[in-house]
């Protein structure tokens, strides 16, 4: 018999400590050289900017701080505890029932409704062209178990190279997967569609979802369907697939199960003119591809832009998605005595 949950109710932003208020967030500027550029938030550590050359900024962003709070669209941050959705909120741990907020239907997502993008992140350090940033995370938040030690490191390891490491400890059994959720857009954040890109992502099986966008259960391989990604396919001609996982996803919203270990390629996206392109390199499982389906934003974009459907692409690496209700998907508990470890990194090539 499954026992009832021995966690508190989540606890509101208030209690947290956490919340916005009145409070402005820190602004961090990295650099290196001639090389690439980049602007964090140390609210939900946003990426509200991302420079590879001089002519295009490349990832999507509200306007301002008070855009982000309650951002549905989560443009551009940090998610925790827990990426993408958890079925009905519930999930049993070690003979224990735990439910946290459904935010998303009747499912959990991206942490919930203050999850870590709803967050002020203490800034450890700074360097031009590094940020050290840490999250305490209390017993309950959200209806997680366990307190939960969050350390973010932003960087430019190379002139064309942005990397997030992210590392957690707890006191408690709890389920972890982070991942950095940018929109891009290669030929700039206000240039409108990004349906012509060309977009390779190196997987051999993905997962397919329901119609609540939570995983079936199955892993299916990507041949014979339009998630056979493994050679570079422009977009847009994909979207118009009456495949049935295209329909049920309006386009992709499907987490990729990357070939291999460690740290290595797990996708590359090529902007239209040839001119630039970013690989995106990671030591998570899963990858997560959205072609921004939902995505709406007539006004309160950086610079007055308009974003709509497709004006963004998603690619989330992070362990797969309602983990913790299925035993043979690789685990995204984090026990005490453990080190969560896991490194994202975006490498640009300029023509």
């Amino acid at each position: 018999m499954t026992r009832a949950a021995r966690t508190s109710s989540a606890l509101t932003k208030t209690e947290s400590g956490n919340s916005m208020g009145t409070k402005a967030a820190e602004h961090i500027q990295l650099s290196r050289g001639r090389g690439l550029r980049a602007r964090i938030s140390n609210w939900g550590v946003y990426l509200t900017e991302l420079w590879p050359d001089a002519e295009r900024d490349v990832v999507l962003s509200h306007a301002n701080d008070g855009g982000r709070r309650g951002d549905g669209l989560h443009l551009g941050c940090i998610i925790g505890r827990h990426a993408n959705r958890i079925r009905d909120g519930s999930f049993e741990l070690d003979g224990w029932q735990h439910q946290l907020p459904c935010n998303a239907g009747d499912n959990h997502l991206h942490g919930g409704h203050a999850g870590f993008h709803q967050q002020f992140w203490e800034v450890v350090s700074r360097e031009p062209a590094r940020a050290h940033l840490r999250l305490l995370s209390p017993n309950g938040q959200e209806g997680y178990p366990g307190s939960l030690e969050v350390d973010a490191s932003v960087s430019l390891p190379t002139d064309l190279s942005l990397r997030l490491e992210l590392a957690a400890v707890t006191d408690a059994p709890t389920p972890v997967n982070l991942t950095w959720h940018p929109y891009f857009n290669l030929a700039g954040h206000a240039s409108g569609s990004a349906g012509d890109h060309r977009i390779q992502i190196d997987a051999d099986a993905f997962l397919p979802m329901t119609s609540e966008f939570c995983p079936s259960g199955e892993i299916r391989k990507v041949d014979g369907t339009p998630f056979d990604l493994r050679e570079p396919q422009i977009i847009a001609p994909l979207l118009g697939s009456r495949y049935p996982q295209m329909v049920v996803g309006e386009g992709f919203d499907h987490c990729f199960l990357i070939r291999g270990e460690g740290l290595r390629r797990a996708a590359r996206l090529e902007a239209p003119d040839g001119r630039l392109a970013m690989e995106v390199w990671s030591t998570q499982v899963g990858l997560q591809f959205y072609t921004g389906n939902t995505l709406m934003l007539p006004r309160g974009a950086k610079g007055g832009a308009r974003y709509r459907r497709l004006s963004g692409i998603c690619l989330e690496p992070q362990g797969l998605p309602d983990a913790p209700n299925h035993p043979y998907f690789p685990s995204t508990i984090l026990r005490p005595g453990e080190r969560y470890h896991q490194i994202i990194e975006y490498r640009f090539e300029v023509g």
